[in-house]
């Protein structure tokens, strides 16, 4: 019997980098008002390719949300506090 072990390949993008980076995030997400959210991770993962583009996804989440509010004609980014 033969024994395969298997090799895991070095994921692109570390985890943390966004963190760094959440400043450059906000700024890209008020910049492209319409933009979608993957159109902004794969923007944001072409400027800086340490950020992998789950952990991009996961701070849009957890800072950004886009809605209508008061007289605004179409939804736009807000930073959630």
């Amino acid at each position: 019997m033969k024994i395969v072990k298997k090799v895991r390949e070095q994921k692109e993008g570390d985890p943390n980098a966004i963190l760094k980076l959440r400043v450059e995030l906000l700024r890209l997400c008020y910049s492209s008002v319409e933009a979608n959210r993957q159109s902004i991770v794969d923007e944001m993962n072409a400027r800086y390719p340490d950020c992998s583009k789950k952990s991009i996804e996961r701070v849009l989440k957890e800072v950004i949300v886009k809605e209508k509010r008061g007289q605004d004609v179409r939804p736009v980014y807000y930073v959630v506090t």
